[in-house]
């Protein structure tokens, strides 16, 4: 059937580098499903001596060639299709080099690649079906795209749409490979009786859902009501409508992201709606659906990794480990614990559990690790394997407990594999129990304002449950996280002063000390900062003085009015920018003995100034931008790597630092920071595994990521790496554009030497402060519950601050 062709919304999954890791209800006993079953074998728990017999299962990584030549290749992407006959099977498409004198406008279908390619346990292809030579070879048209690729029963069934020469119009075709027979029937029209009427409902095409061998395809429809409309093919290539407008007339639906299975060819199709999340059944015999009567709140934020396995049912795959769910009996079973091998979380975050039993554990899929040679993230289709050891070798290791609020990189969790193979006396595991995400809801945020305080509520409920362990002994050995994760717990009853670890093995000559002094509370320091970012505004040298390297608050109005032409580079939002100011000068709201005091000058010109310049309090804009229209744009910015100082401060434009009292410069922001529980029964080896981090090598791996290195050996390392892989792009760029093109990017088009590494040193040398140091959750909240009634001209500025002074000192005193 002929149908107009229709623009859609396409949704990419992207691969995520952060692994979650949202904590699982734990039971014991269940069958796993998929060859016999499975022992959940939870990790060991903090203060643990790993005895010999602790379960353990060897890792086996059995990398996927994705094509036999890839040079010949401009890009390849592979994804996992299913395992039939104990065998994987993925779909790789790509595109061929152009030959010489071919260029990209005008390519035909010749350069595409497509196949599916079948794999061993052991990594051997055992068969390959060329689909883009099936394709070619037909007489469906030369314009033609593979739609979707999916498991039908014990076949592959491949959508396929052909089109005119002009794109208007389209065919549907199918044809379906025979994995075990090694066959591939003839291409024939999918007749789509349903194509017409989407297209008259404006219906918007969205990530289609497989589930026991069948593909459901969601349309959503914009209406009174909004809702969808699933296309469902069946194994056999037979296409059903299930209108869910009809079924549920009154149920407004977002968004359908999975389904789960409860037998009997029985589904529940879940989603978010109006009221959050939604669960839809769905009858696959007779076609029949309507909302879902059970109460499936118990799944809670795992929702979002839920991941059906044939033979298994539905797991969770959270980080950590992969649990079972029982979506009759409303249960959640751990069946595999990943710190039993020392597996990266962050690297197999995005695999598929294929097979799951005491003995045996199989993922396969994409995995991700950061090369080393360029230290940028390389994805590979693998497949993993994990067999029950018969002794751990481990054995004698104390095991230490890790958290990170923030997720675990793919840098962290690598630093974590490699600490736990060359450490003689410690395990490190992580503790799943306090993600920031696990904290923070944001069901019912509208507004950046609504935004800002479910994430600042988040930290003080994330800050309030740690102090309560750590206080307990129930804690984590080791805190990862961002500055503002654990600011409440900066005081010796819940984390070590670091401060002798400091003076004795961080010296000047090796570390950046000025970045390390940032985090300090008074003599103390709790979190030691292991990476960092640069925060300032960037601009034309020539908009500011000789050798100023900041704007007071009375030189940053004549610069936005003169400079910005009246655009704010830092924020349109009166209690964005207070709180984004106050941040960079969080020195200046203490008293000599390090209190909070907030009746001073500094608060005082911060508040007026706000008040007087910046735009109304309820403004929700993300143009925080000058002008872009011009070559250069004066704007915020946050440096991450060193050649963001070089495209931005070595080319005739400079950083200057936020607005502030005494017109400071540039201000470190520190990224990630590590503390030690203070009731840690192993400290020592918590100190261990921070020497560790603070290691050249473990440096440059977690900075690369996510800022600058403390470790000087690391920074000029980085400095090199930067100026190699910048010219390397210039040079190749200039072949094909001018320096004024590459410098609108926002590049740099002039070649790096190593002279920048010194000025790059220097530069960083110079700065003070600590933006991140300011942010903390519970003053915000109260910062933003106080301000605007002076903003909105309801309170005098002195009321306003008699009741922060108050609030924030009651907040100061519950913490100690």
């Amino acid at each position: 059937m002929k149908t107009f062709v229709k623009k859609t919304v396409a949704v990419l999954a992207a691969i995520s580098f952060i692994a979650p890791v949202a904590a699982c209800h734990k039971t014991q006993g269940s069958d796993a499903g998929a060859g016999g079953d499975a022992g959940a074998g939870e990790a060991p728990v903090s203060g643990e001596v790993i005895s010999a017999d602790t379960l353990w299962y060897d890792m086996t990584d059995v990398r996927i060639s994705e094509v036999d030549n890839p040079d010949d290749f401009q890009w390849t992407y592979s994804k996992y299709i299913g395992s039939i006959n104990n065998q994987f099977v993925y779909y790789t498409s790509g595109l061929f080099n152009f030959p010489e004198g071919v260029d990209d406008s005008n390519y035909t279908d010749d350069y595409c690649y497509d196949c599916i390619d079948v794999y061993s346990e052991d990594g051997t292809k055992t068969a390959t079906f060329d689909l883009r030579e099936l394709l070619n070879s037909s007489s469906i048209g030369e314009h033609n795209k593979i739609d979707s690729v999916f498991k039908a029963g014990d076949r592959i069934l491949v959508n396929i749409s052909a089109y005119d020469e002009e794109y208007t119009t389209s065919v549907n075709y199918r044809t379906y490979v025979d994995v075990a027979a090694n066959t591939v029937d003839d291409i024939v029209e999918a007749d789509n009786p349903f194509a017409d009427e989407l297209f008259e409902l404006g219906a918007s095409e969205e990530s289609p859902i497989t589930i026991n061998g069948y593909l459901i395809q969601p349309y959503w429809v914009c209406d009174t009501v909004n809702s969808y409309i699933l296309i469902i093919t069946d194994p056999d290539g037979n296409m059903t409508k299930v209108d869910l407008r009809s079924s549920m007339p009154t149920v407004s639906l977002w968004s359908l992201s999975g389904a789960m299975d409860l037998g009997n060819n029985k589904i529940v199709i879940y989603g978010t709606g109006e009221n959050g999340n939604a669960f839809i059944d769905l009858d696959l015999t007779d076609m029949t659906a309507g909302m879902s009567e059970q109460d499936y709140s118990w799944i809670g934020d795992s929702i979002s990794s839920l991941t059906p396995v044939d033979g298994l049912g539905t797991v969770i795959v959270d980080g950590t480990a992969i649990s079972k769910i029982d979506p009759v009996n409303g249960t959640i079973e751990e069946i595999f614990n990943f710190s039993n091998s020392n597996a990266n979380i962050a690297e197999i975050s995005s695999l598929n559990p294929v097979y799951v039993s005491e003995d045996k554990v199989i993922l396969t899929g994409k995995a991700t690790i950061i090369d080393p040679e360029t230290l940028l993230y390389e994805g590979y289709p693998v497949i993993k394997i994990f067999n029950k050891a018969e002794t751990n070798p481990n054995a004698g290791k104390t095991c230490l407990t890790l958290t990170s609020a923030d997720g675990c990189t793919l840098g962290l969790c690598t630093a974590i594999c490699e600490f736990n193979e060359n450490s003689n006396g410690y395990y490190v595991v992580i503790d799943s129990r306090y993600s920031l995400d696990n904290y923070v809801d944001y069901t019912y945020a509208d507004t950046n304002e609504d935004f800002d305080t479910a994430y600042d509520n988040g930290l003080v409920q994330l800050g309030n449950q740690l102090a309560i362990d750590v206080m307990s002994g129930e804690g984590p050995d080791i805190l990862i996280g961002s500055s503002n994760s654990f600011t409440q717990l900066n005081n010796p009853d819940y984390l070590v002063d670091l401060n002798d670890y400091v003076q004795n093995n961080l010296t000047e000559d090796k570390y950046m000390r000025n970045v390390i002094g940032a985090c300090y509370t008074g003599d103390a320091i709790y979190q030691l900062p292991f990476n960092y970012t640069v925060r300032g505004i960037v601009t034309d040298a020539s908009n500011v003085a000789d050798g100023q390297v900041g704007l007071t608050f009375d030189q940053y109005a004549t610069f936005v009015d003169e400079v910005c032409n009246g655009t704010d580079p830092v924020a349109q939002h009166k209690l964005d920018f207070f709180i984004i100011c106050m941040g960079s000068m969080m020195d200046l709201m203490q008293d000599e003995n390090g209190n909070l005091n907030f009746d001073n000058d500094a608060f005082r010109a911060l508040a007026e100034y706000t008040s007087e310049h910046v735009l109304e309090v309820n403004v929700e804009s993300d143009d925080y931008l000058a002008d872009s229209s011009s070559e250069f744009e004066t704007r915020s910015i946050i440096f991450y790597r060193p050649d963001d100082y070089f495209d931005y401060c070595t080319d005739g434009d400079t950083l200057v630092g936020l607005p502030s009292y005494d017109g400071r410069g540039p201000v470190i922001n520190v990224g990630l920071s590590v503390g030690i529980s203070a009731q840690s029964a192993s400290i020592d080896g918590c100190m261990e595994f921070i020497d560790y981090l603070m290691s050249p090598q473990v440096q440059m791996l977690l900075s690369w990521e996510s800022g600058f290195p403390v470790n000087r050996e690391s920074a000029e390392a980085m400095c090199n790496h930067a100026i190699e892989l910048h010219n390397e792009y210039i040079q190749e760029q200039l072949e094909s554009h001018t320096e004024a093109e590459i410098r609108s990017w926002g590049y740099n088009p002039v070649l790096m030497d190593s002279s920048f590494t010194e000025a790059f040193t220097g530069f960083v040398n110079s700065l003070g402060g600590n933006s991140g140091s300011g942010y903390d959750g519970a003053i915000n909240i109260i910062i933003r519950e106080e301000m605007p009634s002076y903003f909105e001209g309801q309170k005098s500025l002195d009321e306003v601050i008699t009741v922060i002074q108050d609030r924030a000192q009651t907040v100061v005193s519950e913490r100690s």
